[in-house]
C-alpha cells in the first residue's frame, strides 16, 4: 500500500460529520456518532425512513435532541453520545471535524506521524516472516 493511499485511508478513518443543523447528515449512512472511528447511528428496528436526516430527531423549536424520537428510532447506546452533542441554535451547514484531535481540527502532523508507525510495524512484521 503506497503511503498517499495509506494517509488517505487514516483521514477517511478520522472524520466525522459535526452537527450543526442536521440537514446535511443522513442518521443511518454517514459518520457522525462521536465514536473511534466515527460511524452512523444504529437503529432499534428495522429502518424505515433510510434517508432520514440528522435534522429530523432534533426539535426544531427547542434546538434539542428529540428524546421520544431517539427513544423509537435509536439504538439505546448510541442515545448518550448523540446526546453529549451540542447542536447550533442557528440553521448553520453541518460540517466536518477530525476525531483524534482535542480540537476537533486535522493535523497532518498527526497523519504523517500514524503512517510512518504503521509502515514501521510493517516493517518489522515483513522482517520476522522471512526468518520464520
Amino acid at each position: 500500500m503506497s503511503d498517499k493511499h495509506l494517509r488517505r485511508k487514516l483521514l477517511l478513518l478520522g472524520i466525522r460529520h459535526k452537527i450543526h443543523s442536521g440537514y446535511d447528515v443522513r442518521v443511518w449512512e454517514d459518520p457522525w456518532i462521536p465514536t473511534t472511528p466515527a460511524r452512523p447511528a444504529r437503529s432499534v428496528a428495522t429502518v424505515m425512513h433510510l434517508n432520514m436526516r440528522v435534522s429530523d430527531i432534533i426539535n426544531q423549536e427547542s434546538k434539542e435532541w428529540d428524546a421520544g424520537l431517539l427513544d423509537n428510532y435509536v439504538h439505546p447506546e448510541d442515545i448518550p453520545l448523540i446526546r453529549s452533542m451540542a447542536i447550533s441554535s442557528t440553521h448553520r451547514r453541518d460540517t466536518f471535524c477530525w476525531n483524534y484531535t482535542r480540537n476537533g481540527q486535522y493535523s497532518q502532523i498527526w497523519i504523517l506521524g500514524c503512517s510512518k508507525s504503521i509502515e514501521a510495524r510493517r516493517g518489522k512484521r515483513n522482517i520476522g516472516a522471512k526468518y520464520h
